[in-house]
């Protein structure tokens, strides 16, 4: 059966009907050559439980995107409610000197994972993630990550979601 082709819907109004999608929040981040990068990422998702897949989507105009590409691997740091201005921090938002590059990983508590990547002590979780492939789409890059690692912290706490086009709290 063929079906008719119809045009995809406007870009405004696709936006507007996302504000309605709540979704979690998360620092997705890097190391490469000693220097850590980060950012504020929405579009996480599970894909498989085995082998442990997970599937992140970056902007690829993000200031990480290319040194994700390059390192091969990345921490996908979900995030509690009480760490707004982690989100905040990775997602731009700040002073220049702080909300930029390296600056960033100042806010918070890291560590380096067993795999090379910055894990976030007051994550709810960390995924200690391996690239296995890449698909650019439109503005973002796809990346199916396999997982090698899982750090919880332990304790439940309420999560970070983005809501409405901004911040909420569970």
């Amino acid at each position: 059966m063929v079906m008719e082709s119809t045009p995809p819907v406007d870009a405004d109004i696709y936006r507007e009907g996302m504000r309605f999608l709540a979704s979690g929040v998360s620092i997705i981040a890097t190391e490469l050559e000693g220097k850590r990068v980060g950012l504020t990422a929405t579009a996480v998702s599970s894909i498989t439980t085995d082998p442990a897949q997970l599937m992140v989507c970056v902007n690829q105009n993000a200031s990480a995107h290319d040194s994700i590409i390059q390192a091969g691997r990345l921490s996908v740091n979900v995030l509690p409610a009480e760490c707004e201005n982690v989100a905040q921090r990775f997602a731009g938002m700040g002073p220049l000197e702080t909300s930029t590059g390296s600056g960033r990983f100042e806010i918070a508590n890291w560590r380096t994972g067993s795999n090379g990547v910055p894990v976030l002590y007051e994550a709810l979780v960390c995924f200690e993630c391996r690239i296995v492939e890449t698909k650019a789409i439109a503005t973002h890059t796809a990346f199916l990550c396999e997982v090698v690692g899982v750090v919880t912290a332990g304790k439940r706490e309420k999560p970070l979601i983005y809501f409405d086009g901004g911040f909420a709290h569970h």
